[in-house]
């Protein structure tokens, strides 16, 4: 019995077609309907075509939202890379330096404003940064009187700093998984809409498989790795 259950899995939803290959498909399954509509054959597809359509509208519209919002993610990603391995440990060293300048090392001045050392600040999670940033500032700040201005002027800066960029990069990732949530809807409205299509066809041409090429080219689902050579599509 279990062979005859494939007969109601929807074909398109598989993981192994590519969004490309998804569009290829569509846009070509698409025009067919379209050219085989209506005509001397009296064949109407007007309600598939209207579904197909509408699904494939509400697709590209969200894998253009997704596509634009990736490159705000990737810059967000960039901003954080950029301050933690290059901004952050030269102003960390800035401030070290000029706390040992002035109290020596060691010395309970600096163990009180770097407890766990610079490496603290390269390893730590994002999360935590913002937490050590402040302890930072705040003991720079009690030792303000003793210390060059510029110690306290660059812990306020960091701080900041890392608040606008933590914040932007929470912010890109949490609409990462709204516009995927779309994008990943959006695409089974599509793949339904191509197996309701596939179900009328069957119905108007029980036991002739050989119509479906002429409404549907499922080579385009395959990539071109792993398409194999056939003979020309039909028309």
């Amino acid at each position: 019995m279990n062979k005859y259950l494939r007969f109601l899995a929807n074909p398109f939803d598989d993981p192994a077609i590519s969004i490309n290959c998804h569009l290829a498909f569509a846009t070509d399954h698409l025009g067919r309907l379209k050219k085989r509509n209506g005509g001397p054959s009296g064949e109407d597809w007007s309600t598939q075509i209207a579904a197909t359509q509408t699904a494939l509208d509400t697709f590209n519209q969200a894998l253009t939202d997704d596509l634009s919002r990736s490159a705000g993610r990737k810059a967000a990603k960039f901003r954080k890379t950029k301050f933690r391995r290059g901004r952050l440990p030269d102003q960390i060293r800035r401030i070290a330096g000029g706390i040992v300048y002035r109290f020596g090392k060691p010395s309970d001045e600096l163990r009180r404003c770097l407890p766990d050392g610079r490496s603290l600040f390269n390893h730590c999670a994002d999360d935590q940064l913002a937490s050590h940033l402040k302890a930072l500032h705040t003991g720079v700040t009690a030792l303000a009187a003793d210390l060059p201005p510029e110690v306290v002027t660059f812990a306020a800066a960091l701080r900041e700093e890392w608040q606008t960029i933590y914040t932007a990069s929470e912010s890109a990732s949490a609409a990462k998984t709204a516009t995927e949530a779309r994008l990943r809807a959006a695409r089974q409205r599509l793949q339904l809409a191509h197996y309701q299509t596939l179900l009328t066809i069957a119905q108007r041409y029980p036991d002739q498989p050989k119509k479906l090429p002429l409404y549907m080219q499922f080579h385009l689902l395959e990539s071109r790795k792993r398409r194999p050579s056939r003979e020309k599509p039909a028309d």
